[in-house]
């Protein structure tokens, strides 16, 4: 488990330092150069990940934990920490609601993701629920 939150923790170093590497990489053709490597990197991954785990799982673990993390948070930084901790989380408890409850691993984490969201969703609409102030007139 330490592993995993180690690892959690680097790549969100990474994704936030990404802009400045662009920044950074504008001197002659570098910048195009590792934007493409980074779309093709992302393709095969994607295209890999499609033929060993299926659309669905794919779909459900690159669309939802963002999706809702957006619904409970307001700033980039803190978004992508909790899609972080929603994607690790949601797919450990898929996997053990699956082992529990004798299910397929991969429609139990896409369940288990779309649980989450909406969970998200509630938690979005009571954080940014507007606080009333009663004024009486003296």
């Amino acid at each position: 488990m330490e592993c995993i939150i180690k690892q959690a923790i680097n790549f969100h170093l990474e994704l936030m330092y990404m802009k400045f590497i662009f920044r950074i990489l504008r001197v002659g053709n570098t910048e195009k150069q590792a934007k493409y490597f980074l779309f093709v990197g992302t393709s095969v991954a994607l295209i890999a990940g499609v033929k060993l785990l299926g659309v669905i799982l794919i779909s459900a673990l690159l669309i939802i934990p963002f999706s809702a993390a957006n619904q409970a948070t307001r700033s980039l930084r803190s978004s992508l920490i909790v899609t972080e901790c929603l994607a690790i989380g949601g797919t450990i408890a898929g996997i053990i609601c699956s082992y529990v409850y004798d299910l397929p691993t991969g429609p139990a984490i896409a369940l288990v993701f779309v649980a989450l969201f909406l969970l998200c969703v509630i938690v979005g609409k009571i954080i940014s629920r507007p606080v009333l102030i009663h004024e009486h007139n003296q």
